[in-house]
């Protein structure tokens, strides 16, 4: 739940900043869009599809996201604040 959360928590920041015009598409920086998506669709794509693959790659059963994704929402997390 709590990978979950942290998925929907920042593409509902990063939307809501954008319909509030706190940001605009431009801001995030392009590396970004083209690894997560531009889309709340395609962020929340890509986002899954990272657990997934970052859960079957381990040999402990915990769900997880891979270390590069982490670092790129924590970058989300800075500029939504």
């Amino acid at each position: 739940m709590r990978v979950a959360d942290i998925i929907a928590y920042v593409n509902h920041d990063l939307d809501d900043a954008i319909r509030a015009q706190i940001l605009i598409p431009q801001d995030i920086p392009q590396h970004i869009q083209q690894a997560m998506g531009t889309s709340h669709a395609g962020r929340i794509t890509s986002l899954v599809q990272d657990v997934v693959s970052a859960t079957a790659l381990e040999r402990e059963p915990l769900i997880r996201m891979s270390e590069k994704v982490g670092e790129r929402l924590a970058l989300f997390a800075r500029i939504s604040l």
